[in-house]
């Protein structure tokens, strides 16, 4: 009995320990805030390069730069306002304004000093751009896209789309395929074949669409209001919904791998699996609402937005759980785990038979397996290294600490 009783008293405590850990986890800030001191009007887009120079662009002309990875930003402004949509090719940034302007930095370390500006005609209300060499690229303005093959600095080389008309936001895979979401809530592939564009839609949401990026040629994703999410892994041939179980405006979103993909709106999101299942990410407290996502590789990542905000990430945003709803664990408890510790296998039983999902976590936020559960299931637990995991039974309760032993029952 007493063997069984200081099991029982570790585990007590170990659980403890982890769902401490666990708050901790949720509440402590894995993005941390860079300030700036520059500006407190709203920036709209931010990149950088993997030597740590990059700019941050805005409202009310303000241009920033940094040479460090963001840790010290310089510059206030450029000479025309309302700056808006970022593009990088090299080594070289590309951006434009709300007037129609677009132009290039080769130097953020000088900043103001190196900024060349391009003459560009008929591209006003412009709200984004994607360069794919230092001479081609697309744009959207006023709705509609625009292409040019000489850096826009001739109006005769500014060729119009005329599909969509009410673009948000593009992405270009090649220079003849790329696609376009809408405010209608469409997305648009856009293919150029000997000189001719042409334009098909693909997929459809009740909300308007805000973003979109690709990692390579076949993970597509798209963003929107409501919590729109839709995912394509046929190079955008097809799209399947993976939107977000609460509502947010997502305004931005970014891909680090086929299947991790980070999204942004009032508040910050990371999905390891697609889509499939979300984690919302302790933020910053002086973020409010975030309007761009750049990420250099797969830990370190960069948002920008309202008032100024400048925020950094050198873990992907940091260890996390499941999309969490604190007055879940309020709610009654309807399901329970057995044995725990467990090595092997343990049983999930739901008090309701009506069909549920279940996730098993590891403790950095990945989901290692999922299923379907009918009143009750085996977790096989086989190939697991020994330690602490979470299950967690629908797509909003909280999750179970579960501690997993080897066969001879022991932890860690």
């Amino acid at each position: 009995m007493s063997g069984i009783y200081t099991l029982a008293l570790i585990l007590h405590r170990v659980l403890l320990l982890a769902f401490t850990l666990f708050a901790g986890h949720y509440l402590s800030a894995q993005w941390v805030w860079q300030p700036q001191f520059h500006t407190e009007n709203r920036l709209r887009d931010v990149h950088l390069t993997p030597d740590g120079r990059g700019i941050a662009i805005g409202e009310g002309n303000v241009l920033l730069c940094t040479t460090n990875g963001g840790e010290t930003w310089t510059g206030t402004g450029s000479a025309d306002p309302d700056l808006n949509a970022a593009s990088l090719v090299g080594s070289t940034f590309f951006f434009g304004n709300l007037q129609g302007g677009i132009f290039s930095l080769s130097n953020p370390g000088l900043c103001l000093s190196d900024l060349l500006a391009i003459a560009t005609p008929a591209l006003s209300n412009l709200s984004d751009l994607h360069m794919l060499s230092a001479s081609s690229g697309y744009a959207v303005a006023n709705g509609f896209l625009r292409y040019s093959n000489n850096a826009w600095s001739s109006s005769t080389a500014v060729t119009n789309l005329n599909c969509p008309t009410d673009a948000q936001s593009i992405w270009f895979v090649t220079e003849d395929v790329g696609f376009a979401v809408t405010n209608s809530g469409k997305i648009i592939r856009i293919r150029q074949d000997a000189g001719t564009f042409l334009c098909d839609q693909v997929a459809a949401s009740a909300s308007p669409l805000h973003n979109i990026h690709f990692v390579g040629a076949q993970y597509g994703y798209a963003v929107g209001a409501s919590g729109t999410v839709l995912y394509s892994d046929d190079s955008g041939l097809s799209w399947q919904n993976r939107s977000l179980p609460e509502e947010d405006d997502l305004t931005a979103v970014f891909a680090t791998a086929a299947q991790t993909v980070h999204a942004a709106g009032n508040q910050l999101y990371r999905s390891a699996d697609g889509g499939v299942s979300w984690e919302r990410l302790p933020k910053p407290s002086p973020m409010t609402r975030a309007e761009a996502l750049w990420f250099l590789d797969a830990n370190n990542g960069w948002v920008v937005g309202a008032n100024g905000f400048i925020g950094f990430t050198g873990n992907a945003g940091g260890s996390g759980l499941p999309l969490f709803v604190p007055q879940a664990l309020h709610e009654p408890d309807t399901w329970s785990l057995q044995p725990n510790p467990a090595s092997g296998s343990a049983q999930i039983a739901a008090s309701s038979p009506v069909p549920q999902s279940w996730s098993l976590w590891n403790s950095l936020g990945t989901c290692l397996q999922r299923g379907s559960l009918h009143g009750t299931t085996s977790l096989e637990l086989d190939g697991l290294a020994p330690g602490l995991y979470w299950v967690r039974v629908g797509e909003q309760g909280p999750a179970k600490a579960l501690l997993v032993q080897n066969s001879d029952g022991q932890g860690r």
